[in-house]
C-alpha cells in the first residue's frame, strides 16, 4: 500500500495520517531494514562479548553474522577504491 501511496496511485488506502500512525508504532517499513537491524544488534553482542567488532567470515556460532560483515567490508573496501580513482 505503501508504494501504491508514493506512486500517487488513488486506488490505495494509504493516507499521511496512517503513515504517521505507523511510524509511531516504530514500524521497519522494508525486511532488508529489518534484516540490517537484526545483523547490528547480533553485532553488538559480539562486541559486548568479545571486547571488539572483528566477527570471523567464518564464524561458527553464527555464520550469517560473519558473512554480514565480510560484506560490510567489502562493501566499504569497494567504495574507498571507487572514491580514490
Amino acid at each position: 500500500e505503501y508504494i501504491l501511496f508514493a506512486a500517487g496511485d488513488p486506488a490505495t488506502t494509504m493516507t499521511e495520517t496512517r503513515i504517521a500512525l505507523l511510524d509511531q508504532t516504530n514500524l521497519i517499513w522494508r525486511e532488508t531494514d529489518a534484516r540490517w537491524l537484526q545483523r547490528y544488534g547480533e553485532l553488538a553482542e559480539f562486541r559486548q562479548q568479545h571486547g571488539h567488532a572483528n566477527v570471523p567470515v567464518k564464524y561458527e556460532e553464527n555464520p550469517s553474522l560473519g558473512t554480514w560483515m565480510k560484506n560490510l567490508r567489502q562493501g566499504k573496501k569497494g567504495r574507498r577504491s571507487v572514491l580514490l580513482t
